[in-house]
Formats: C-alpha cells, sequence, structure tokens
C-alpha cells in the first residue's frame, strides 16, 4: 500500500516524518480535508491567531499530490496574504 505524509503549516511548521499507509490517492484526499478540518476543530484559536493553515500531502519520495489551504478574513483586517488587489 503507498504510504502518503500531511505536513501542516500555521504558526509553525509540523512535518509528518511517520506518514500514514492508504490504498490511492483518492482515500488521500479524503483524508486530508479530514485531518484539516479535525485540526480546525479542535483548535480554533490558533487559526485565528494565525489567520492561515495549509496541509500539504506528499508522497514517500517527496511528491506533492496536493495543498490545502484556509485562510482567514475579518471586516478591516489583512490578510496574511496582503491586501486585496485594488480594481482600476
Amino acid at each position: 500500500m503507498p504510504h502518503y505524509f500531511f505536513h501542516i503549516r500555521e504558526d509553525v511548521d509540523v512535518r509528518d516524518d511517520h506518514g500514514i499507509e492508504l490504498p490511492d490517492e483518492d482515500v488521500a484526499r479524503r483524508h486530508g480535508v479530514m485531518m484539516l478540518g479535525q485540526i480546525l476543530r479542535d483548535e480554533p484559536e490558533t487559526f485565528w491567531a494565525s489567520g492561515r493553515i495549509q496541509l500539504t500531502a506528499t508522497t514517500d519520495d517527496g511528491v506533492v499530490l496536493f495543498t490545502l489551504e484556509v485562510t482567514s478574513g475579518l471586516p478591516g483586517a489583512e490578510s496574511p496574504r496582503g491586501p486585496p488587489a485594488r480594481e482600476h
């Protein structure tokens, strides 16, 4: 069975050095979404403090399968990527 790694980036990067065996990429995508959802449920204050959380899934040889990113946008606050571009 293929081995997948799920790395988290918030205030601090958390590298998954153990990974998990899953049957295929479809199951890995589902696992990534559920994992990100669980982090948001368990640690909402960390998310709101940083304004951004990112999960990147890789294979055992380092190939990136996908990246999931959630950012916050509070009225009157700049996003972690800076202010939105102005239209002319």
